[in-house]
């Protein structure tokens, strides 16, 4: 699906030490039935073979991240992106060959819907355990779930919402998804798998070592959502 009319996709991918996974993810996006896409890696930068992977791939644009941190890698790759949509992928995921082109389609057919999440796969990889705090139920059937990986949204509404607050180490995209709800944007669900998200011991929001961290990061983000609203409801009243 290429023509002069077909707008520019830009997909993000924030990679850090990834060499077992990234060459995955990336064929994964490579292999999209939609054009043009550009493919904006943005590293940690690493000490494995993450480098010269990530640049096999010809459509890949690797920067070296100037800060720290996943949702800084984010924020760097939003940066950079020159796509009139704007999509992410974990560098331990991968894609259906034609997410893209689906979301794509459903935001140029409708134009009042700002973002679109397709369903989402949650596959436990060959010889891994799953997290403790992993709900096992997960596995059962594709569903809806809010996250970053199985979204497509309109470059300017994510200019509207903001970038992620990189003072989070977990839950960056907790709080994001918090204050994308506050912009009363319109979302639509696409009734089809566009994602499949391997859980791993290793996975950022499951880690057992990051328990504490994430209770901490939930309230952090819980509160800030109670302020904003309490913030809106004084400004209403004040107008």
């Amino acid at each position: 699906m290429e023509s002069p009319a077909s707008p520019l996709v830009s997909v993000i991918v924030p990679t850090l030490n990834a060499a077992r996974f990234l060459r995955d993810a990336l064929a994964s996006v490579d292999a999209q039935t939609y054009t043009p896409l550009e493919i904006i890696v943005i590293d940690g930068p690493s000490s494995d073979e993450t480098p010269r992977i990530a640049q096999e791939f010809p459509r890949v644009r690797y920067l070296r991240q100037r800060g720290v941190g996943m949702w800084n890698a984010l924020n760097e790759g939003f940066d950079a992106a020159c796509g009139e949509f704007v999509a992410m992928i974990s560098s331990d995921d991968l894609w259906r060959p034609d997410k893209v082109q689906l979301q794509v389609e459903y935001l140029r057919e409708h134009p009042t819907v700002e973002y679109v999440f397709g369903l989402t796969k949650f596959v436990l990889l060959e010889g891994e355990q799953a997290p403790r705090a992993f709900r096992a139920e997960l596995f059962e059937e594709p569903r809806e779930a809010i996250v970053l990986e199985a979204m497509l949204a309109r470059k300017t509404l994510l200019e509207r919402v903001g970038k992620f607050d990189e003072s989070f180490e977990v839950l960056a995209d907790v709080d994001w998804f918090a204050r994308l709800k506050n912009v009363n944007a319109t979302r639509a669900l696409l009734p089809h798998v566009v994602l499949q998200k391997r859980i791993h011991a290793n996975n950022l929001s499951t880690a057992p070592k990051k328990g504490a961290t994430i209770q901490h990061e939930m309230l952090t983000a819980m509160h800030a959502q109670l302020r904003r609203k309490r913030e809106t409801r004084t400004n209403d009243v004040r107008t």
